[in-house]
C-alpha cells in the first residue's frame, strides 16, 4: 500500500490520518490497537478508515510520490553523531530557517552533528518553547517534521481549501455542538493550520461535524489568544482565527 493515500470524495488531496498507538499516545485519529478489535469483528480495511475518519474517505492508488519522511530513529542525535537521520535534521533545520532566519545556518550538511548543527538545534529549540540543550530527541525530531512540512509542504495549504476558499471577510454565523457544513470545514481547516504553529491548540478532523474534539481545540485556541472562552465560534473568535491565519500565510509565505 506503499502508494495508495485516502482521500475525501470530490477531493484530490490526501487526506491527513493522523494514527497512534491508542495504549502509550493517544489522538484524535485512528487508534492502532483499536482496529485491531475492529478487524476482530470483520471490519474491512476502508471500513475500519471510515469508522475514525469521515464516511466518504477513499483509497487512490497514484505514481506521484515525493518528500517521504521518517520516523524518530530511536536515538536522539546529539554533537558527534553521525549518519543520514544527522543529514535529515540539518537539511530539514535549514529550509526552516527560510521563514525562521534567526536559526543559524548549517553550512555543511554533511550528516555529521558538529557545533553548527547543535546551535541550530538549539536556537529551534528556544524558537519552540522545547528544552534548549542541542539533543534531537524524539519532541525536538517530531516537532523540526511538523514545522518543516508547515513551511515546505502546508504551503500547498490551498489543499483541503480546493471546494472554498478563506475571503477577507470572516462569516457571519456561529458554530457551536452539533454544527455541521461548509462553515465547519472551513473552522477546521484554519483550526489545523493554527495547530502546527501553535502546540497548544489541537489539531481537529475535518469532517464537516462541529463535535466534541473541535469544541476542546476552540476552547485552547480561546485561551492561547485571551479570548473568551466559550468552546463556540463567534464573531470575535472568527475574526482572532482569520487574524491568526493571516499572520501564518504572511510569516511563512503560503501561495493563494
Amino acid at each position: 500500500m506503499f502508494n495508495v493515500y485516502a482521500h475525501r470524495y470530490g477531493f484530490r488531496n490526501p487526506y491527513f490520518t493522523q494514527f497512534c498507538d491508542g495504549r502509550t499516545v493517544t489522538c484524535q485519529g485512528m487508534s492502532q490497537w483499536g482496529t485491531v478489535y475492529l478487524a476482530n469483528q470483520g471490519y474491512s480495511a476502508i471500513r475500519i478508515l471510515r469508522y475514525y475518519y469521515p464516511d466518504d474517505l477513499m483509497l487512490t492508488q497514484t505514481d506521484n510520490i515525493a518528500g517521504i519522511t521518517s520516523s524518530f530513529p530511536g536515538e536522539s542525535l546529539r554533537l558527534g553523531s553521525e549518519g543520514a537521520d544527522v543529514r535529515r535534521i540539518q537539511n530539514d533545520l535549514n529550509r526552516i530557517r527560510a521563514n525562521y532566519p534567526l536559526i543559524p545556518a548549517i553550512w555543511n550538511a554533511d550528516g555529521v552533528f558538529g557545533l553548527e548543527t547543535q546551535n541550530a538545534v538549539m536556537t529551534f529549540q528556544r524558537i519552540f518553547n522545547l528544552p534548549a540543550n542541542g539533543v534531537v530527541n524524539q519532541a525536538t525530531w517530531n516537532k523540526i517534521s511538523s514545522i518543516f512540512t508547515a513551511v515546505s509542504r502546508i504551503a500547498e495549504l490551498n489543499g483541503e481549501g480546493i471546494r472554498y476558499t478563506i475571503g477577507q471577510t470572516p462569516p457571519n454565523v456561529t458554530l457551536s455542538m452539533g454544527s455541521k457544513g461548509q462553515y465547519v470545514l472551513e473552522m477546521q481547516f484554519l483550526m489545523n493550520i493554527i495547530a502546527a504553529f501553535h502546540p497548544s491548540v489541537p489539531f481537529v478532523i475535518k469532517d464537516g461535524t462541529f463535535g466534541e474534539s473541535d469544541r476542546r481545540a476552540v476552547t485552547e485556541f480561546q485561551r492561547e489568544f485571551n479570548l473568551p472562552v466559550t468552546g463556540n465560534v463567534g464573531p470575535i473568535t472568527w475574526n482572532k482565527l482569520y487574524a491568526v491565519y493571516r499572520g501564518i500565510r504572511e510569516n511563512v509565505q503560503i501561495p493563494e
